[in-house]
């Protein structure tokens, strides 16, 4: 398997099984317990693209479903990214990676001026990439709260250049 074989795009509600079958094992092997009412919402939903929805996507190799991201409206100019998973056998390929950047180019083209996630400081993989993605820490959340510490990435540190533009990025889906 390489990295070119990589292929992103918007998700469906028949992925929803896919990403549910590597997603929550993932989950559980951090401990986390599945809150289909809050954190988790979007990703036990996934693929059904309700208001407020701006981009599911998937990350696919050969036909398999391999990896998810979501992105939904917070609030007016900014966006919160949710579900971020890649399957532990096609790490390293390079998916999370594009996953990421689609998602980004996404809440660019939806007029969002910055996107907001939380995270489990364990999953030191996944900050690694976001902070490499300029994103920076921008609190530690309450206890019982789903996570335990929230980024931001400012989309307008770009200046007038999107963020493909400014970092070299393909701007369409594979």
């Amino acid at each position: 398997m390489n990295k070119e074989e990589i292929i992103i795009r918007e998700g469906t509600i028949a992925d929803a099984n896919a990403v549910h079958d590597f997603a929550f094992p993932i989950m559980q092997s951090f401990g986390l317990m599945l809150d289909p009412d809050g954190m988790d919402f979007e990703l036990c939903h996934f693929g059904e693209h309700r208001i407020g929805t701006i981009a599911q996507l998937v990350a696919c190799h050969g036909g398999d479903v391999i990896g998810c991201i979501s992105l939904t409206r917070k609030i007016d100019s900014v966006a919160k990214l949710t579900g971020f998973y890649v399957s532990p056998e096609h790490r390293g390929l390079g998916a999370g990676k594009k996953l990421l950047q689609h998602a980004i180019m996404s809440a660019y083209r939806a007029g969002m001026a910055g996107i907001y996630l939380e995270t489990w400081d364990a999953m030191v993989s996944a900050v690694k990439l976001y902070k490499s993605f300029g994103w920076y820490f921008l609190s530690c959340l309450p206890e019982g709260s789903g996570a335990q510490s929230s980024y931001y990435l400012d989309l307008n540190a770009h200046g007038s250049k999107s963020p493909d533009e400014s970092r070299g990025w393909t701007s369409e889906y594979d």
